[in-house]
């Protein structure tokens, strides 16, 4: 008998240690503390990729810990995602670092997908919008604002 990763008892152990994994190593690769002189050179991503993998191993060992996510882990994402998609935004409209050109190209990907991913996931979406607005509107309001953010992104692309 073969295990896969789509088998339902073992799925909410992967995305538990997915979504640990990804949340230890993203909090330690953005944070950096130490010395000012030491600060690049001592937390390098192998040694956070290690830590995060052994604490995510850790984690889904325990069995409440895997419950809970998956109760809440839902709600998180939805969170999250209109988090990054905030500071997606600020950081596209910020323009030019004052130490070096900033670079397009992953947030002219990242806007195509956020595109399709709120075609495909508009229909799971609607029970979120508030009563006495029209979800149509809203996800052809957020649609046309991705797609306009995307082709600017490109115009800006080309400008440079």
């Amino acid at each position: 008998m073969a295990i896969t990763f789509l088998d339902p008892t073992i799925l909410p152990y992967v995305a538990s240690f997915l979504f640990v994994y990804a949340l230890i190593f993203g909090l330690m690769s953005y944070v950096k503390t130490g010395p000012k002189e030491n600060r690049s050179t001592m937390f390098n991503k192998k040694v956070n990729a290690l830590l995060a993998l052994a604490i995510a191993a850790f984690a889904v060992m325990y069995e409440p810990l895997v419950e809970g996510l998956m109760t809440y882990l839902p709600i998180a994402s939805i969170i999250l995602i209109v988090l990054f998609f905030v500071m997606f935004l600020k950081n596209a409209l910020d323009g030019k670092d004052d130490k070096k050109p900033k670079n397009p190209f992953p947030t002219i990907v990242s806007l195509a997908i956020l595109l399709v991913l709120l075609g495909i996931s508009y229909t799971s979406l609607t029970p979120y919008i508030p009563t006495g607005i029209d979800p149509s509107n809203v996800f052809w309001a957020l649609g046309i604002l991705i797609a306009v953010l995307f082709f600017w992104m490109i115009y800006k692309t080309s400008n440079e």
